[in-house]
């Protein structure tokens, strides 16, 4: 679920949307002006007719176009644009391609004009491909959407209703499978004594044994519970939860050390620091100044140590477990334990301390399957969508 991505209210995705409008409109008009054969063309006061005509319509997609291939022009380019800013780069660029008493400023302003658009719309391309990618992200979290709310209650009541499904019990399975074996063995006697040309008394009498065991089997497999449900079913507590997957535990007294060292060596920085600024105003010497200096360094590195430390040692965790698992071990205590109880669960455990809860299996629970899935499991990036046919109580 957490790879689905986000969902995108309706204002986001219809900002990414005329996003999108305007970048394909941008490269639309600018896509004559990148073409090799204009690049070619030595025709430079028809290029710079052509450009001037198409920056009104530039301008009505993007209002700082002008302002974005400027800034293009002046960094790749300074010595040709360095008396101007980036909002003049535009008017100074078409000035040198008509400027026909420069044949080497026209070919220079060509040539920067050339590769600034093509740099232009290669980030166009670039914004374009994250405002597509989002808006295909939208649609991902979208069709897994039933799922987010009280996630875990669906599946608990899925697992539920698989137990609340009869299934063949354990000794009526081993007793029918007893009895098929007994008659495949009789009619592999029959076949052999054939074969060997006997009698059917013959015959009949090499298999008896065989058809004595499979009426033996199947009178007994009539005899005993076909179909059984389980009366509970097992799901972890938190705590068993948290040793199976093997969570640290942080340790409460050094994290609490080094929480008060890091505050304390804060303190000593900027106390440092201060000092530093106390000894600039008054005109101190080099000397004392680099001293000064060297001293902020070394407090704010070890700073920088205590910090690695502090958060090796559980960092801003408050709880029991390393903040990445403490939020897990949470809900798992609180919102699933008390649904767990709210569907008669009794927690247990055992004399090696593992713990669970058992919640009893009723034949009402018996239900189709909750979810189903399309394009693969969630974990490899399919979708999963929420069976609508299926009868759900509240949440």
């Amino acid at each position: 679920m957490q790879k689905a991505g986000r969902e995108l209210s309706p204002e986001e995705r219809l900002r990414l949307e005329q996003g999108n409008v305007a970048l394909n409109e941008q490269m639309r008009i600018l896509q004559p002006i990148s073409d090799q054969r204009h690049s070619r063309s030595t025709n430079y006061e028809e290029i710079a007719n052509e450009f001037e005509k198409t920056i009104p319509a530039l301008e009505a997609a993007n209002e700082d176009f002008k302002l974005v291939l400027g800034s293009e022009l002046t960094r790749r380019h300074p010595t040709l644009f360095a008396r101007n800013s980036p909002e003049t780069a535009i008017d100074r660029v078409i000035e040198l391609l008509r400027n026909s008493g420069d044949p080497g400023g026209q070919q220079r302003a060509r040539r920067a004009l050339n590769t600034s658009v093509n740099n232009f719309m290669n980030a166009l391309h670039v914004r374009r491909f994250e405002n597509t990618a989002k808006l295909a992200e939208r649609g991902t979290a979208e069709a897994q959407h039933p799922m987010f709310k009280n996630w875990e209650r669906r599946l608990i009541r899925e697992e539920l209703s698989r137990a609340a499904t009869p299934q063949p019990s354990a000794e009526y399975t081993r007793l029918r499978n007893a009895a098929k074996a007994a008659i495949k063995e009789t009619k592999t006697i029959e076949q052999i004594g054939k074969e060997a040309g006997l009698t059917e008394r013959e015959i009949a009498a090499m298999a008896a044994q065989s058809k004595k065991d499979a009426e033996y089997y199947a009178k007994r497999a009539m005899e005993v519970e076909e179909y059984t449900t389980p009366s509970v079913v097992r799901f972890a507590d938190a705590d068993t939860v948290a040793k199976i997957e093997g969570w640290q535990e942080v340790n409460k007294a050094e994290r609490d050390r080094l929480k008060y060292a890091v505050e304390a060596q804060q303190r000593t920085v900027a106390e440092a620091e201060s000092l530093y600024e106390t000894k600039k105003a008054k005109g101190a010497d080099e000397d004392t100044m680099l001293r000064v200096e060297s001293a902020i360094n070394n407090a704010r590195r070890t700073l920088s140590q205590m910090q690695v430390a502090l958060e090796r040692a559980g960092g801003d965790s408050t709880g029991r477990f390393y903040k990445q698992h403490q939020g897990i071990y949470d809900r798992y205590n609180k919102e699933v334990a008390n649904y767990l109880k709210s569907l008669g669960g009794k927690q247990v455990k055992d004399e090696y301390g593992v713990g669970w809860w058992e919640v009893p299996v009723k034949p009402q629970q018996r239900r189709t399957q909750i979810f189903s899935m399309g394009g693969g499991t969630v974990a490899a990036g399919g979708t999963a969508a929420y069976n609508a046919a299926t009868p759900v109580e509240e949440d």
